[in-house]
């Protein structure tokens, strides 16, 4: 039942036409601009090639979903057939995108993201809950030599055998009550992770509790989510609004996702998150409960559950990207 009210979520998002055009407009053109950045033989490829690869990728999903006539029974089957990990592979796939994908995934995504954190990591021990296969625990393991331990918390092992030997691992559910770390750490990280544990303030609220329990005392948290950024709640902040206009000019979907309401921005949102984690990142059996919030719905949330907001950092649409969102990290610390 989970699942079908999941897809009813993703197809009511989907008649809209705005949201659905704008994530149809960005996927094209984010799919083939990443492909000439990161594929591992850039001179290899025919760029007009790829683009027309990536439209048809892009175009030939958008019409499959809509041939399933809104029919919440048939999306998620849909999304299994269309997985990059569908084997043998749908004939939307096509070379130049599985070896670029390859090659970001493994290797370029990693330093991306410890780029944008690193500024915020403190003390000597880390733990990334929602760590998945751990690479990326592992890659900041070799980068940040000051931690003298490093972690990951999921509700499964989904370690790969190349990380086992390098990291530590703790099996948890922090989505249930009084669950959390005996192990204290002084950096934890959450990343895109919370959208996908709940979207009411309880289930969020337990989650984000049980991992305030797991910080040492004085400890911070990195969370980065896809957040909504409507016009009347960022019009009044100087401090959103500098960002916002700094990467204007380097994002060319930004300006118009802001001029979207927030109902289109979160159906925006819904999109980017089933299709990126159904096509590309290939896992459509994961939660998609949507729990997508504004920065002021998330800092009331996080300030309830015992956080201090110490800053909003508005990341966007962040270039090179295979999947691009309203990206932003909030630092905070343990009250």
């Amino acid at each position: 039942m989970a699942k079908l009210s999941e897809a009813r979520t993703f197809l009511k998002s989907f008649t809209n036409t705005d949201a659905r055009k704008f994530v149809q407009s960005i996927m094209k053109r984010n799919y083939a601009e990443a492909i000439i950045e990161h594929h591992p033989d850039p001179q290899s490829i025919h760029r007009k090639a790829v683009i027309d690869k990536c439209q048809y990728l892009v175009d030939s999903t958008f019409q499959r979903i809509k041939q399933i006539q809104g029919s919440a029974e048939e999306l998620f089957p849909l999304f299994a057939r269309l997985s990059r990990n569908k084997q043998p592979r749908d004939e939307i796939w096509f070379d130049e995108f599985l070896q670029a994908y390859q090659l970001y995934k493994h290797q370029r995504k990693l330093r991306r993201r410890y780029e944008k954190i690193k500024g915020y990591l403190q003390g000597t021990s880390y733990c990334d809950i929602g760590c998945g296969g751990g690479d990326f625990v592992a890659f900041l393991k070799h980068q940040h030599e000051s931690f003298q331990r490093v972690a990951g918390i999921d509700v499964m092992d989904w370690r790969t055998e190349a990380v086992k030997d390098e990291i530590g691992f703790q099996t948890l559910d922090l989505s249930q009550s009084d669950t959390f770390s005996e192990i204290k750490y002084d950096t934890m990280s959450c990343l895109a992770v919370l959208h996908h544990v709940g979207n009411t303030d309880e289930t969020q609220g337990v989650f984000l509790q049980n991992i305030r329990h797991s910080l040492s005392d004085g400890g911070r948290l990195i969370i980065e989510e896809d957040v909504m950024l409507p016009k009347d709640e960022l019009k009044n902040n100087p401090y959103y609004q500098h960002q916002l206009e700094s990467l204007k000019g380097q994002q060319y979907p930004l300006s118009d996702f802001l001029k979207f309401d927030y109902a289109t921005q979160k159906d925006c949102i819904i999109q980017i998150d089933f299709l990126a984690n159904a096509l590309a990142v290939g896992v459509p059996e994961m939660a998609f409960p949507c729990g997508f919030r504004s920065i002021k719905e998330w800092t009331t949330l996080l300030e309830k559950n015992g956080y201090e907001v110490e800053e909003v950092k508005i990341a966007g649409f962040v270039p090179g990207n295979f999947n691009q969102s309203s990206h932003v990290y909030f630092v905070l610390n343990k009250k």
